[in-house]
């Protein structure tokens, strides 16, 4: 682990805020795996302008995370017509709040594949997707690069990872909901609602 923190570290040493641009995309473009973005912001923030940190951070976790949502828009490939139809119905109980879901998920340490990967499989809309991942992980880069710059080093030891724990927590979490969203009958329970 100590690899991956020296090698985004560097990146940044050597170009500034495209190496934390960049350092935020491979941050966050991994499934489970755990790379410290949220340290490198957090720790970026006592060197660099932190507003400008958190706005160019905040842009690449984005891009990152996308790579979720493009593996659940893949994965939508293998279903049959009536699990299509059944994530269509899943969808739709989305289309209204959604956003605000995504926002949550993006500017908290929950696991955003949790969320992305269903969300490509229920092929919801990207562009929607893409401003509200940008919202929260924009105001949660703000948050770690200002903890930086104030020297709260608190707050970005709340983000880290927990180890292989949990990125075994998180695999079985989205298989668990992945198989939920195909399996349930959303017509269902949307007319219950």
């Amino acid at each position: 682990m100590s690899e991956i923190v020296e090698f985004l570290l560097s990146l940044v040493k050597d170009y500034g805020y495209l190496g934390a641009f960049i350092g935020s995309i491979l941050g966050n473009i991994t499934i489970a795996l755990p790379i410290p973005y949220a340290f490198l912001v957090a720790a970026l923030g006592t060197k660099l302008n932190p507003f400008i940190l958190g706005l160019v951070s905040g842009l690449g976790a984005t891009i990152g995370e996308l790579s979720s949502y493009l593996l659940g828009r893949a994965g939508r490939r293998a279903l049959n017509p009536q699990q299509l139809s059944r994530l269509d119905v899943a969808r739709r109980l989305l289309d209204r709040y959604g956003y605000l879901t995504i926002i949550l998920f993006a500017v908290t340490p929950l696991p955003d594949d949790l969320l992305l990967v269903p969300l490509g499989l229920m092929n919801y809309d990207l562009k929607t997707l893409a401003v509200s991942v940008w919202i929260g992980k924009t105001v949660l880069a703000l948050a770690l690069a200002y903890a930086g710059y104030y020297g709260s080093d608190y707050l970005s030891i709340m983000y880290t990872s927990a180890g292989w724990t949990g990125i075994a927590l998180t695999l079985v979490s989205l298989a668990i909901v992945t198989i939920a969203l195909v399996k349930l009958d959303w017509e269902k329970i949307l007319e219950k609602l």
